[in-house]
């Protein structure tokens, strides 16, 4: 069955590749881009869902594009709190659609499915059918090396991020009437910004009378990278958490075990004993923000946008003008912003078909109608080039109806990994209004100068990233949380003996995995 699938997908290629009319004639494209097929051609697709989506078949934009194209979807809508047991399921049984649309379809997954010959590989095929895709690559190779296996291959497409205010994983927010009740204005070095976070503590800027004030709070890995970032931590970006470049060496390190990091966490343990840093940090999730807004007791806010917020506290939060001089902002990703986005099996009988049609979002033209559908029907072009659902759509959004639950009878876009383009002005994300774009612009010159994508491992490598790797993982995080809160005192003793323990989990082996991948990904980067 299986050496089965793997003859037709080199047969599927090699057709490709030769040109037969049974394959290039099954699809043209438009002026606009998007393919319109020559007879009627049906695929089948698991699509993944959130909570907050309708079907597949009641968004007005995939119906919209079936016109436009003549392909006729036969959907299977799976959620997306299941889409990976239920991919599993589909390769396991046999039973495979001809595309997996949003499922988020995970690097390790991919190369497992693809070396079974489940998945198609895309990599003969992508320069011909997915001109759109391909152009953006040779533009942004860190997307090609995000989605490369070691051995060449290509099993999926993947969600792109473009527009900094996209990348950047989460940006930097002031409670603006916190600042002004102090009479402080943004830091710009490491001691203004201890002052300023030491006065929201200190001096009632809620101005309730009460001692209730929590200037920040924030998951532990986030925080980390905050302030690791003014010890010149965390110097390849937010892709990978544990290991970047020593810059003195030129070396991959490990982040956590180096002196750098120790420096992060003494800094961290200060603000941590002075009740600066949420002592629930530990255990955050984003509820405990909102809820900290709500009652106006918190000063700095990191998130992608603002929307989590409640909608009479939005106007409080001002942008970040700029960051500490010197210090790195790591919270910045490469241009692909998630691996498996669209994904074909190798039982589909039209792969070209199926991927000129997902290829049209990859376009200009199409990034826009992904995430907006048409002009003049479902969104205009406001007078500062900036695109907005019609006010028609708009007045849905009501106490009863989120923003998401209204625009996801539209468009698919909510809920992430999407095979498009998160672009400016096409990407309908709150990531791209006012506030957060503005934070973005301003920290964008402190990010890192040069980004790792997504690494694919060999099958020797990803042994010794699951068991090796995970191992120093679980260790490393809860004994930083016993530095962070006190619970393990850091001194020369503890350090030392942490580092060692480290190393003697097999620290060098991880290291020598990582410089590998890391290598592999730069040769085809070209940096």
């Amino acid at each position: 069955m299986k050496r089965a699938k793997r003859w037709t997908a080199l047969l599927l290629a090699l057709l490709m590749l030769c040109g037969s009319s049974a394959l290039a004639d099954a699809s043209v494209l438009t002026e606009s881009g998007f393919p319109i097929v020559s007879e009627p051609v049906t695929l089948t697709v698991m699509g993944s869902i959130s909570a907050v989506q309708p079907e597949f078949t009641e968004m007005y934009l995939m119906n919209q594009y079936e016109e436009m194209t003549g392909v006729h979807i036969e959907w299977t809508s799976v959620p997306s709190s299941a889409r990976t047991e239920r991919v599993t399921l589909a390769i396991s049984s046999g039973d495979l659609p001809d595309v997996f649309l949003k499922c988020s379809i995970s690097a390790s997954n991919l190369q497992v499915y693809g070396d079974s010959g489940d998945l198609l590989d895309l990599a003969p095929l992508l320069e011909t059918y997915a001109p759109n895709f391909w152009a953006y690559a040779q533009q942004y190779p860190d997307v090609l090396a995000s989605i490369t296996t070691p051995d060449g291959h290509i099993y999926s497409l993947p969600a792109i991020a473009d527009a900094p205010a996209a990348r950047m994983n989460k940006k930097l927010y002031f409670n603006q009437e916190w600042m002004d009740a102090l009479g402080m204005e943004q830091p710009t070095t490491v001691d203004e910004l201890y002052a300023v976070l030491k006065a929201m503590k200190e001096n009632d800027p809620n101005g309730n009378g009460e001692a209730d004030e929590i200037p920040l709070t924030e998951s532990t890995g986030t925080l980390y990278m905050v302030f690791g970032g003014l010890f010149g931590c965390f110097n390849r970006g937010t892709h990978h958490e544990e290991y970047d470049v020593d810059p003195e060496t030129g070396a991959v390190r490990h982040i956590k075990t180096s002196d750098a990091f120790r420096q992060t966490l003494e800094f961290m343990h200060q603000l941590y004993e002075e009740g600066i840093i949420d002592q629930e940090c530990i255990t955050f999730d984003d509820s405990r923000a909102v809820g900290l807004i709500s009652q106006d007791r918190q000063g700095v806010y990191f998130a992608t946008n603002l929307a989590l917020l409640p909608a009479d506290r939005m106007d409080v939060w001002t942008p970040a003008s700029g960051w500490v001089d010197g210090a790195i902002w790591p919270l910045m990703r490469s241009h692909l912003h998630s691996v498996g986005a669209f994904a074909i099996s190798a039982d589909c009988e039209n792969p070209e078909v199926a991927l000129r049609w997902v290829d049209y979002f990859y376009s200009e033209e199409g990034v826009r109608f992904y995430h907006y559908g048409i002009e003049g029907d479902t969104y205009q072009v406001n007078e500062d080039g900036s695109l907005s659902y019609t006010d028609e759509i708009l007045a849905q959004v009501t106490g009863d109806m989120s923003y998401d639950e209204v625009v996801s009878q539209y468009s698919p876009y909510c809920g992430g990994n999407n095979p498009t383009i998160m672009s400016y002005p096409g990407y309908a994300g709150m990531e791209l209004s006012p506030v957060p774009m503005a934070s973005a612009e301003a920290l964008m010159p402190y990010t890192p100068e040069i980004i790792w994508p997504f690494f694919n491992y060999t099958d020797e490598e990803k042994d010794i990233v699951t068991t090796v790797g995970t191992e120093i993982d679980t260790y490393v995080k809860q004994t930083c949380a016993e530095f962070l809160t006190g619970v393990r005192e850091l001194n020369d003793e503890e350090w030392n003996a942490y580092v060692q323990r480290v190393n003697d989990m097999g620290l060098e082996s991880m290291l020598q995995v990582m410089t590998a991948a890391s290598e592999r990904a730069m040769s085809i980067i070209g940096e």
